[in-house]
């Protein structure tokens, strides 16, 4: 049995898998799994079953797991079809109790996948956890809380979890009870794509002084006065607004960092008590005094703009995930450095050769379409709308993925194209464990996701336990000139971009696809390859400018477009004078420039022409 191992704790790896190659279940559960694909079209080969058996093994363990694992199957290899095997084979065969929580994304998704696994069962034995909105009475909502208790299956959305897991009452869903009163495990934690391991919590000037308020008002509405951990609060704020109010000049930084006010700061028990018990009251500002704790104890990343200024500092959060038995799905995680927060295991399968042999990326190395694009261009929005269209016309339905900020304005643009289907349109970071774009034959990445300095900073401080450079360049690209920092970011690129362009299902896909995106970056395409194999690489040249006023197609691009059309007709040779005189309308010494051209000589090698003397022939 062979399995691709990124190895984070041996012993614990052995242990789970110690059993596997004689579990006579997880062979069953692994050719139920191959049949459904098989109803579909699809196929497993040796080493994908293998891969399989191998996972089902895994989550059939029922001792307590030391290191959590990664399942790191391509998008479109099955990993939500294997839980649902998963929790339907167990139902049907199983005489041991059993039970699991499943974490999803989407709260749509959470629903979809407990309709799925009770519709297979023929009763309910998948609960959806979920919270509250405006169709939910609150008694609906807290009455759930109770009902779940009764299913073995409890299943919700990413950010009940994190909410579990911070307020650490996660262990008290990790039990429910059989029609005997008798109380069961839920041994098992799926978690369906990366949760974040580390949040970034931020303070602005005007929020230190808002929590400043609500003490003393939380102090008073408790007794009446204000009691002296106010004082202490007030003291203590004074002197973080005074570290963060740092004078800026032009050309200084605006990006700095803010040591610890008071390295040893704590929330005293009264006014802990005391802020527990007015949560209600305090809706959205309840975290505003874990987050001072965090960067008064801790300093931060301090940045200034025209909305204020800003204090960040990452904390770790997933902590009590290591109580139960966790399985992340997520197939990027091989490569992905935000795994680097703590010791994974790793597994993934061993990928036919070509398994991405259907997948071309084009990419455009003039541009990379950042979010100050399109305010430094005024008809950079009406220009990359209107490419999207010319690229949609080449295929039978295109996702376009844009910025959030300019979701509408896109929408507003391209609304004919959304309405006739022949455009899907997404904004970034949305598109992540995504099922909306599988049957769009390609892709358009209109810019990449940033996530913001502090989010890179903060990150790597965290995974390296060390302080960073915080400066960086921006010409031809944002750059970080902290190895390790620009390591994670550019990392962190590479893995939100596979994540998006799978989601148009290019593993093992019998049609092509294609996917269109901007790098200056020579190695971000290249890095992108790597996890794709059989997938090709081709230079994007645009059909107009995107930024400039608009101008006549250039000789080199005519001359690129003369040789498609050249290499589909009958015709065998030309002489080069009347391609570049009469075709092309350049000089000769222009010519002679274009026949060096690595782009037109590749082309040229691609499509079997060349060549010799004064003409251009066929092969």
């Amino acid at each position: 049995m062979k399995i691709i191992a990124d190895i984070g704790d041996k012993s614990s790896m052995d242990l789970v898998f110690s059993g596997a190659g004689f579990d006579i279940d997880a062979i069953d559960k692994a050719l139920h799994f191959r049949e459904i694909l098989h109803s579909r079209g699809l196929e497993l080969s040796d080493d994908e079953f293998n891969f399989s058996r191998a996972v089902f093994g895994a989550w059939n363990y029922e001792g307590q797991m030391v290191t959590e694992m990664a399942v790191c199957a391509p998008c479109g290899f099955g990993k939500s079809t294997m839980l649902e095997v998963w929790a339907t084979h167990n139902h049907k065969n199983k005489t041991a109790p059993w039970g699991g929580i499943i974490a999803k994304f989407k709260r749509s998704q959470v629903e979809e996948f407990c309709q799925a696994i009770n519709t297979q069962a023929g009763e309910t034995i998948a609960f959806p956890l979920l919270g509250k909105d405006e169709n939910m009475t609150h008694s609906e909502y807290l009455r759930q809380f109770e009902l779940q208790k009764r299913f073995p299956i409890l299943v919700m959305t990413h950010k009940m979890l994190e909410l579990l897991t911070v307020q650490e009452k996660l262990t008290e869903f990790t039990k429910w009870y059989d029609f005997d009163g008798d109380a069961r495990r839920r041994t098992q934690l799926f978690i369906d794509e990366r949760p974040n391991f580390i949040n970034t919590e931020s303070m602005s000037l005007e929020e230190i002084e808002r929590l400043v308020d609500l003490v003393r008002g939380v102090s008073l509405d408790t007794d009446g006065y204000e009691k002296p951990y106010y004082y202490k609060v007030r003291k203590t704020s004074e002197k973080l607004r005074e570290a963060l109010q740092k004078p800026i000049n032009k050309g200084d930084e605006r990006l700095f960092e803010v040591p610890p006010t008071e390295p040893f700061f704590k929330i005293e028990k009264e006014l802990f008590y005391d802020w527990l018990s007015r949560m209600d009251k305090l809706g959205n500002n309840y975290n505003l005094l874990g987050a001072f704790a965090e960067v008064v104890s801790r300093g931060g990343s301090v940045t200034v703009n025209d909305s204020g200024t800003t204090i960040h500092i990452g904390r770790k959060v997933w902590k009590e995930i290591s109580f139960m038995n966790t399985f992340i799905l997520d197939s990027t995680a091989m490569n992905d450095k935000h795994y680097d927060v703590k010791p994974f295991n790793r597994i993934a399968p061993v990928l036919p050769e070509n398994a991405y042999k259907n997948l071309t990326i084009h990419n455009c190395y003039k541009h990379n379409i950042g979010k100050d694009f399109f305010s430094t261009h005024k008809k950079g929005l009406k220009r990359t709308s209107k490419l999207a269209r010319e690229v949609a016309q080449k295929h039978n339905k295109l996702a376009v993925v844009v910025y959030k900020k300019f979701y509408n304005s896109f929408s507003t643009e391209l609304a004919p194209e959304v309405e006739t289907g022949n455009i899907k349109l997404k904004y970034f970071d949305d598109e992540r464990a995504s099922n909306e774009f599988k049957d769009c034959d390609a892709i358009l990445f209109l810019g990449r996701l940033h996530k913001g300095d502090p989010y890179y900073i903060e990150y790597t401080k965290l995974l390296t336990g060390k302080d960073v450079n915080y400066k960086s360049r921006t010409q031809g690209g944002k750059t970080y000139l902290d190895t390790d920092v620009q390591d994670f970011y550019q990392q962190d690129l590479v893995t939100d971009r596979i994540q998006g362009l799978e989601r148009t299902r290019s593993y093992k896909s019998k049609t092509p696809k294609t996917v269109y995106m901007f790098s200056t970056y020579e190695e971000f395409p290249q890095l992108i390859l790597e996890d794709l194999r059989g997938a090709t690489l081709k230079s994007w040249e645009l059909p107009f400018s995107l930024t400039d006023k608009e101008q006549k197609v250039t000789a080199k691009r005519k001359f690129m477009e003369w040789l498609e059309r050249f290499t589909d007709s009958s015709v065998q040779d030309v002489k080069c004078k009347e391609v570049y005189e009469k075709v092309l309308n350049t000089s000769e010494p222009n010519w002679k420039k274009m026949k060096k051209d690595r782009e037109i000589l590749a082309l040229m090698n691609e499509l079997g022409i060349y060549f010799k003397g004064q003409k251009i022939l066929k092969k």
